[in-house]
């Protein structure tokens, strides 16, 4: 009788945190495709030698949106690398370098798609 008690236990802390997963790899992906949007946008009014300075200001806010949130569960210190690319990217764009903003804009995509694959729950991050 213990034996089945304490298995149900254990199956229902396992069903909680593959829902808490659920829920928490949907919001990633939301905000995801919400920067990613965002980052695509940028980089192409870049390319052809516009001025960013707004869509920087919105990339920012979103971030800063993001930022809050995912810093109750995923790791500070990737969240820190995408605040100093983005910061990068805000003083290239104040200068004008646009060769390097575009470059910053690649590892802001790189760093973004790294966060969420790192802490979807898959057995190749179990093991």
């Amino acid at each position: 009788m213990k034996l089945k008690r304490d298995f149900l236990i254990c199956a229902i802390i396992i069903i909680i945190i593959i829902f808490l997963d659920i829920i928490i790899n949907d919001h990633f992906e939301r905000e995801m495709n919400v920067m990613q949007n965002n980052i695509s946008d940028l980089q192409e009014l870049v390319e052809e030698n516009g001025n960013g300075k707004e869509k920087v200001e919105e990339l920012k806010k979103n971030w800063e949106r993001f930022d809050f949130i995912a810093a109750y569960y995923t790791e500070h210190n990737e969240l820190e690398k995408v605040s100093l690319k983005l910061n990068l990217v805000k003083k290239n764009i104040e200068i004008g370098k646009n060769d390097m903003t575009v470059e910053y804009l690649e590892e802001l995509k790189f760093l973004l798609n790294h966060i969420c694959e790192k802490d979807k729950l898959s057995l190749k991050n179990i093991f």
